[in-house]
């Protein structure tokens, strides 16, 4: 047991994984130093390629262990298990998806919605001074803000859009009755 302990501690696998480990007594029953290898093996190996959540694969580590006594079938096991239900997204570049992924943070996403938002409210306050309105940019701001509030699901931004785009109908209904 101490053994096992040495090797769990030496290991590279999610931290969360060794703590679990660590407490389960059932788990230190069914594991063995082979197994142990094998788990970090599979990690290194998906953590090097692959995008993908820890926590997912340590389920996926903690249900194998608990099903599997032969240690003959646990790496193929471990491994369905891991491909099967664990999302896996590539780190590399495909050739249909040149492009890297891109993570939008909510600043990003607050300061689309103003710029929207300014296009959309100078077009509106165009309606009282008798100006031109971009009808084109008016929409593709309402498009813009839809896009947004289905991403944020922002209860403001929803009641700021809704306001603009009623006042918009509202005025393009009575250029429409002239």
């Amino acid at each position: 047991m101490e053994e096992l302990k040495l090797t769990l501690n030496k290991l590279k696998i999610p931290k969360q994984l060794k703590t679990y480990i660590n407490r389960s007594t059932f788990i230190k029953e069914n594991l063995n130093k082979e197994s142990l290898l094998i788990i970090e093996e599979l990690f290194i190996y998906y953590d090097s390629l692959y995008i993908f959540d820890t926590s997912e694969f340590c389920a996926s580590v903690v249900l194998v262990i608990k099903r599997t006594k032969d240690n003959n079938t646990f790496y193929y096991y471990l491994k369905e298990e891991i491909e099967s239900n664990v999302f896996l997204q590539s780190k590399g570049k495909s050739k249909s998806n040149e492009k890297e992924s891109t993570i939008i943070t909510e600043d990003v996403l607050h300061r689309i919605f103003i710029n929207a938002s300014q296009v959309l409210f100078t077009n509106i306050d165009k309606i009282g001074t008798k100006e031109k309105i971009d009808l084109l940019s008016v929409y593709k701001s309402l498009g813009e803000l839809e896009a947004i509030i289905k991403i944020t699901n922002n209860d403001y931004f929803y009641k700021l859009k809704k306001l603009g785009e009623s006042i918009f109908i509202n005025f393009v209904e009575r250029q429409t009755e002239k």
